[in-house]
């Protein structure tokens, strides 16, 4: 008959393996398959075993389960068996419990062995394995598909059982990408909050998943807006459009009119010319325009920028028409924000007033106006400018010196420019 210390130890090693298996599964179930990636690409096999055994993880899981379900159930039957015994008879001479000893005995084992068995067999693993899961799974891979490969005939078994009643159950496999937008920005977050990023960078990443829904329509610079030169122009006036726009970067010229554009032309060079007094004709700066669908996103344009030598593409809408332009400067600024030596004029959006209320331009886009003014929010919306949303409340056209209330706000419309409101004053009611 074994010693209760020799049993006690055999416990001991049967928890140690059953904190081995807990370890090995939670080391590859929380590895990150980004990370095993980059270090299976640098040529560490064990890394990939473990990217391999992360795809498809169900022989793995299957044998690592069968391995704890057994070391538990040999540990309590061997400890009911030998420790229990040896401690029944301490008690059954004791007057009053001697009836009880064996319930006793039993007892204290099944708790013993239970504590131990979640503590150093689940928890403490489960956490040593949380401390760097690729790591540790990269080391602990191989022996434990070496075991999983012993118990083959019964994970095959056991699978089979599985996968027959998941075939019955009315719960199907979900098809997921290995990772969703949302993962990665919850990723950046993390990343911020330990100090890996910065805030500017996680709001960078995050604007660039945003610019795939983003309309070309909210960025772009509207058609009333599009300062062009005509190519009949004298050359007088030519000199005239480059020197008074030279902010710019790009004008387009058209043929009678802005819906018939017939190329752009980079100031910098055609002012250079001027400055020199060399410009004879503005034909030969003529660069081949870029057209896009207002339906295009703005990652896709910036795909046409990158592969092509403009920086300038004009929207065009269902009938043929220039709805605006976009710039790669308008796309940058969606990413990275309010560049100042990006912007086309030194004029702000919104300025304060001494009275306390605001001039504002009708063209800001509506998302800044409603930052600005949260009272004024709404949901879903098709408008795109607060020259927009005011047509929208008014059902119609105003006139200068009109003032419309909504909500806690009052705007009075003191400049139009034909048919577009060009500036609002807004001031609180």
């Amino acid at each position: 008959m074994l010693t209760t210390f020799t049993a006690v130890v055999i416990i001991f090693i049967m928890i140690i393996f059953n904190g081995f298996f807990s370890m090995s599964e939670m080391a590859v179930v929380s590895s990150r398959r980004s990370r095993l990636r980059g270090k299976a690409d640098n040529g560490h096999p064990g890394y990939k075993a473990v990217l391999d055994t992360a795809r498809d993880p169900g022989s793995f899981l299957s044998g690592i389960q069968i391995g704890i379900t057994l070391i538990g159930i040999l540990a309590g039957a061997f400890g009911e068996a030998t420790v229990s015994d040896n401690i029944e008879s301490y008690f059954i001479n004791i007057p009053l419990i001697g009836n009880y000893a064996k319930i006793i005995s039993v007892g204290i084992v099944v708790i013993a062995v239970t504590t131990f068995s979640i503590i150093l067999g689940e928890l403490v693993p489960k956490r040593i394995a949380l401390t760097n899961p690729e790591r540790i799974a990269s080391v602990l891979i191989y022996p434990v598909r070496t075991i999983s490969w012993m118990l083959l005939p019964l994970v095959k078994l056991f699978t089979a059982i599985t996968d027959l009643f998941m075939y019955i159950l009315p719960f199907k496999p979900a098809v997921e990408p290995p990772v969703s937008e949302e993962e990665i920005k919850s990723m950046i977050r993390e990343g911020e909050e330990f100090g890996l990023f910065r805030r500017e960078q996680r709001d960078m990443v995050e604007a660039i998943f945003e610019l795939h829904e983003t309309r070309l329509s909210l960025i772009m610079t509207a058609r009333p807006d599009i300062v062009f030169i005509e190519i009949k122009d004298s050359l007088k006036k030519v000199r005239e459009i480059i020197t008074a726009n030279s902010e710019y970067l790009y004008l387009p010229v058209c043929r009678n009119g802005i819906d018939n554009v017939i190329g752009v032309v980079k100031i910098s060079r055609v002012l250079r010319q001027i400055l020199k007094g060399d410009l004879k004709t503005i034909n030969s700066h003529i660069e081949k325009p870029l057209f896009v669908p207002s339906g295009t996103s703005p990652l896709r344009v910036l795909e046409l920028f990158k592969s092509g030598r403009t920086r300038i593409a004009f929207i065009i809408d269902e009938y043929g028409g220039v709805m605006g332009l976009v710039t790669l400067e308008d796309i940058i600024e969606e990413i990275v924000g309010k560049v100042p030596f990006l912007h086309r004029t030194g004029e702000p959006e919104i300025i304060r007033r001494k009275d306390g209320s605001f001039l504002v331009d009708g063209l800001i886009p509506i998302d800044e106006f409603f930052e600005k003014f949260p009272a004024a929010a709404e949901g879903v919306h098709d408008y795109n400018t607060l020259a927009g949303f005011l047509i929208n409340k008014t059902g119609h056209i105003p006139a200068t010196g009109d003032i419309i209330r909504y909500r806690s706000l009052s705007f009075e419309i003191v400049d139009m420019e034909g048919n577009r409101i060009d500036k609002v004053i807004i001031k609180k009611i």
